[in-house]
Parts: C-alpha cells; structure tokens; sequence
C-alpha cells in the first residue's frame, strides 16, 4: 500500500533533518511532479520535467 503525497511530504521533511543530508528528492508519478529538498531552502517542484538535473 502506497502512502498519500502528504504522508511522504512529512517523512522527506523529516529525513532532511538528518545529519549529512545535502539532497532529496520525491517523485510522484501519478501527478507528475518531482519535489526537491535541500536543508535550508524552501521545497522546490518541477511539473511535469522532461529531465532532472542535479546542481
């Protein structure tokens, strides 16, 4: 059983809590949308990307 966007939401903003973490990523494939955390910066999404490039 797969946990609702929401759930996962929280559980990524968790894990970058973590000591050492730099880099996060969370794809939700049924709405398209890829979220990307970074310790200090707010969540950023991509919609629906071609590519996903790390810088």
């Amino acid at each position: 059983m797969f946990s609702s966007p929401i759930v996962l939401q929280e559980k990524m903003a968790e894990y970058m809590r973590e000591p050492g973490v730099k880099l996060g990523w969370l794809i939700d494939r049924k709405q398209c949308k890829v979220y990307i955390y970074r310790p200090g910066l707010p969540v950023e999404y991509l919609e629906n990307p071609a590519t996903i490039r790390v810088t």
